[in-house]
């Protein structure tokens, strides 16, 4: 039987902020990604290089350079930032046209970078990698193709996969998971992902309103990042094998040294390396627990171990209880920052709207 390794044909690589910066294909040049607060700001294919135009959220136009020579194209958009046509010099405007989960034939005008909401299609499967690569979303298959890390139990929702919560017409989700607030003055509603959320309560003026809506935005952002870094807090916990202990280089130092089954070793030593094995295991066992078989973070699952029992009222041993209690206060603080940052955002929307 060979051993030949498959050849890869695509590489697709990140930055510390966990941004889609590069995709490499084995035949063709490596493409780089540049971003300007969170949005795709320019691409660069060996000598090609295209940058994007636009104001606020509002798209304008994209450029393409090649060595002195420019490309424009402007770009005309619907309320949510889908491209529909496109006007270059001397040439017929060209409209482009997408099912209602984003997807849209090859011969459909394709001299537009963005497309569905504004988002970049990967050029090769196709989809949108969401939140500057964070998730793909499938437009074929009308679903994301990995879970959300605020789901099954946070703002996520039951369904890990969905997209916009099976309202792709009134909504949005440039980040992957997160819900984006906006303000319609001419009926004074407050809008979540572009649906109907609340109508505002009378009495605030259009511009304290857009100020708390902004506020709720840069909280939501906030809370976004917090829940990246107990996301990335628990990944590299898991990835290390981590034990809450305050031991823990000591115990690292002698699991890589010692053998717990060697006699010439003094006897306390054997004891204390036995329960540092015993450790190891039980940290594979919870953090086996906790994650789904997409590798997703699933944190109720974390509470309801430290409460004494595994979904489905099956009873755990006390020792891994006890090691959940344990990781509960390792990430508490970072589980309280997301749990302020919820509450303010809920004050603000009940300060301004009617239930």
């Amino acid at each position: 039987m060979s051993n030949s390794q498959q050849p890869w044909l695509i590489q697709y690589r990140y930055d510390p902020l966990d941004q889609l910066i590069s995709r490499n294909q084995s035949d063709k040049p490596g493409l780089h990604r540049f971003y300007c607060k969170k949005r795709l700001a320019t691409e660069i294919q060996g000598a090609i290089g295209h940058s994007i135009v636009q104001h606020g959220d509002i798209l304008l136009a994209q450029q393409q350079h090649q060595d002195n020579t420019h490309d424009t194209t402007l770009l005309a958009t619907d309320l949510q930032r889908s491209v529909l046509h496109t006007l270059k010099a001397n040439e017929q405007p060209r409209p482009i046209a997408y099912s209602s989960y984003g997807h849209r034939r090859a011969e459909s005008g394709l001299t537009s970078l963005l497309g569905f909401n504004g988002e970049r299609p990967d050029a090769v499967t196709g989809h949108y990698l969401l939140g500057n690569g964070y998730r793909a979303f499938n437009p074929v298959l009308m679903r994301f193709n990995s879970p959300d890390s605020l789901s099954p139990f946070g703002k996520g929702g039951l369904n890990c996969y969905a997209y916009c919560s099976g309202d792709p017409v009134n909504r949005s989700d440039p980040s992957g998971h997160a819900v984006r607030y906006s303000f319609n003055r001419s009926n004074r509603v407050l809008y979540a992902n572009n649906k109907e959320f609340r109508p505002v309560k009378p009495g605030f003026s259009d511009a304290q309103v857009r100020a708390e809506v902004k506020q709720l935005n840069r909280l939501g952002k906030a809370q976004e990042r917090a829940s990246d870094q107990l996301r990335q807090r628990v990944r590299d916990d898991i990835e290390s094998n981590y034990v809450p202990a305050e031991s823990e280089e000591a115990r690292r130092y002698m699991l890589e040294r010692f053998d717990p089954q060697d006699r010439r070793l003094p006897s306390n030593l054997r004891q204390q390396l036995s329960e540092f094995y015993a450790e190891n295991e039980l940290a594979e066992i919870f953090y086996s627990k906790i994650t789904n078989k997409n590798n997703g973070i699933v944190y109720g699952v974390i509470d309801q171990l430290a409460g004494g029992e595994y979904p489905y009222r099956v009873f755990i041993d006390q020792d891994l209880q006890s090691f959940a209690i344990a990781y509960q206060k390792r990430i508490a603080g970072l589980q309280k920052a997301i749990d302020d940052l919820s509450r303010k955002k809920a004050q603000i929307r009940e300060s301004i709207t009617i239930w």
